[in-house]
């Protein structure tokens, strides 16, 4: 029903779609191969203060979104992000020349 309003064939969609999801698993496979190798890593800490950070935007809900945001899923989630993060600022790094200031333990961890 979805491709044939849009006019297409499940072919014409997977021909469409195909070389973006490609580029997408590459470029997890590079930024992953990247933080292993660099060593790369999120501490419990840097997750605590990402859930601080983030419920402390929620104003009188604070308590409210710190219990939502600190359950395992969310906790893994929030931790992904920052390893993404964490892993673009050391590719960063490493094309400039240049310590990243966010880069915070990676950068220590690469100086090490």
């Amino acid at each position: 029903q979805y491709l044939a309003s849009l006019g297409k064939t499940r072919e014409q969609m997977t021909g469409e779609l195909k070389p973006e999801a490609l580029k997408r698993v590459m470029r997890s496979l590079v930024l992953t191969e990247l933080r292993d190798k660099e060593g790369v890593k999120v501490e419990s800490a840097e997750v605590d203060a990402s859930i601080d950070e983030l419920a402390q935007s929620a104003g009188e809900q604070t308590e409210r979104m710190r219990r939502a945001l600190n359950t395992e899923a969310n906790r893994k989630s929030i931790e992904r992000s920052i390893l993404t993060r964490k892993t673009l600022d050391r590719l960063a790094e490493i094309v400039t020349g240049r310590p990243m200031e966010a880069a915070g333990s990676a950068a220590v961890s690469a100086q090490q």
